[in-house]
């Protein structure tokens, strides 16, 4: 992948594992209650970003990796940084005068939250994706780095010291997300093109044709949102807040494999928009392997260190959803396979329009899950629901490609069997250790897959390591 990407995919784990890394501090400050609360706050409010915005990130990759993108980037800027985040700040303006003025009590969290919202879609959706997909790396590490410190600094502060409480989190959001729409009109300079270059001929020609391609898109991002998020607002319906909050709790952990699968995922997304049929070819080949290894890696790792230093990230409120988490991780395989026919389908192939049909099923499974197994007060069946909506989807992904008639060598992806055997080893003592958590138990159960892990890795990395050992050493012996 380049030495440039893996900056890309670190600088995106460090971001993404902010959750875990304020975890030991915000279980000892929330009550699982309270932690209920914000979550369905946050989570309701992420569709700003999910309706609104997500769906401009795949057009700005597919023109910029052509040559093109100018027109794109031009009125993306003018939407997401500016048209987008005044919107929410007003209508979060109005939404806490409701408050204040006895209207709409309880407004305040949705009010704050709303206004972060609509900021931190200017990051997420246009400063970051730009700077990516143009190479900016010094830019992109200055950017991201920065919203990762304001936004734990803030946390920090505001839970610990200022604002203890829900309050105190939606506060840090809206610190945190003020800044970052900051840097990104300092930092983000949208790419000049030539005027006299041709245009790609899919690449719109107005706004408005901008909005007909992305519009397909919404529903995938929208379903997406369902199957990452739904479960929590959909949870009030038949549990106590505070399971909701246990659930939430399992759910951002769990959420940690996933987000560190999609990062890997974006940093390759020009790989795939280059990339032609029959496919695999030399430019996505290793790639497709990578990603299939690190779909069954990742949430092993996060099971073993999860069942591990659970005693010493949580507080005791959260315990029981420590084997929610391993049920949860099961799902993450799944998703991070689907990654791959989707990336040839929408990336590859250009097939917006059936980007959401495989992510609406799962989702679709995941609610009916929900339903039914919250009414039978068992959240581990609802994370068993949650890991087999994830299975539905990659299914109907494959399913897709199938009916599109893409000439794909899904041979060609797969890592080397023993690897596979491995790593499927590890994550299911994963998973039985953490069933079997606080239990002394686990120690074993996790030390089995720690080992598991460990000769995979040799397996993988021994020929790469090998033969840039041989290349130093014959540079060596050709000196004089």
């Amino acid at each position: 992948m380049g030495q440039t990407a893996a900056v890309y995919v670190l600088v995106g784990i460090a971001q993404r594992s902010l959750a875990l890394l304020i975890l030991p501090f915000v279980t000892r400050v929330l009550s699982p209650g309270d932690y209920g609360r914000v979550s369905i706050v946050v989570t309701v409010l992420t569709l700003v970003g999910v309706i609104f915005a997500a769906s401009l990130e795949v057009p700005l990759f597919r023109a910029l990796a052509r040559g093109g993108g100018g027109d794109i980037v031009r009125w993306s800027r003018a939407y997401t940084v500016y048209w987008l985040p005044g919107t929410c700040v007003l209508l979060a303006t109005l939404l806490g005068v409701l408050d204040v003025i006895g209207v709409a009590p309880q407004a305040r969290l949705w009010a704050i939250e709303l206004a972060s919202a609509g900021l931190v879609a200017a990051l997420t959706y246009f400063g970051l994706p730009i700077l990516r997909a143009t190479d900016q790396l010094a830019r992109y590490f200055i950017l991201a780095a920065g919203w990762m410190a304001c936004l734990v600094g803030t946390k920090l502060l505001f839970l610990g010291w200022l604002l203890p409480g829900p309050i105190g989190w939606v506060t840090s959001d809206l610190v945190s997300a003020g800044f970052a729409w900051l840097m990104v009109v300092l930092l983000v300079r949208a790419p000049v093109s030539d005027p006299a270059a041709p245009r790609p001929a899919d690449e719109p020609r107005s706004p408005w044709a901008l909005v007909r391609m992305c519009a397909p898109l919404v529903p995938h991002r929208l379903s997406f949102w369902a199957l990452t998020s739904l479960s929590r607002p959909a949870l009030v319906l038949v549990v106590s807040i505070s399971a909701v909050g246990l659930f939430s709790f399992a759910v951002s952990v769990a959420a940690i494999s996933m987000l560190l699968l999609a990062e890997l995922n974006r940093s390759v997304l020009l790989e795939y928009s280059r990339e032609t049929f029959p496919a695999p070819t030399a430019s996505t080949g290793t790639i497709v392997v990578v990603q299939a290894t690190a779909a069954v890696a990742i949430p092993a790792l996060l099971a073993l260190g999860v069942s591990l230093t659970g005693t010493l990230l949580v507080g005791s409120d959260y315990y029981t959803a420590i084997p929610i988490v391993g049920l949860l991780l099961l799902g993450q395989v799944a998703y991070g396979i689907y990654l791959i026919p989707m990336n040839f389908l929408v990336q590859t192939a250009g097939l917006f329009k059936w980007s959401s049909l495989a992510s609406v099923f799962g989702a679709a499974v995941i609610l009916g899950s929900i339903l039914l197994a919250g009414s039978q007060g068992s959240l581990r069946l609802v994370a068993v629901g949650n890991s087999i909506g994830y299975a539905a989807m990659c299914v109907a992904a494959f399913v897709l490609v199938r009916i599109a008639g893409l000439q794909i060598s899904w041979r060609r992806c797969v890592p080397a069997l023993p690897v596979v055997l491995l790593l499927v080893g590890a994550l299911v003592t994963g998973v039985v250790a953490t069933a079997v958590f606080p239990d002394p138990a686990r120690f074993g159960w996790a030390g089995v897959g720690v080992a598991m892990v460990t000769v995979a890795g040799a397996i993988s990395l021994g020929p790469v390591v090998g033969q840039r050992v041989n290349r130093i050493m014959a540079g060596r012996l050709r000196r004089p």
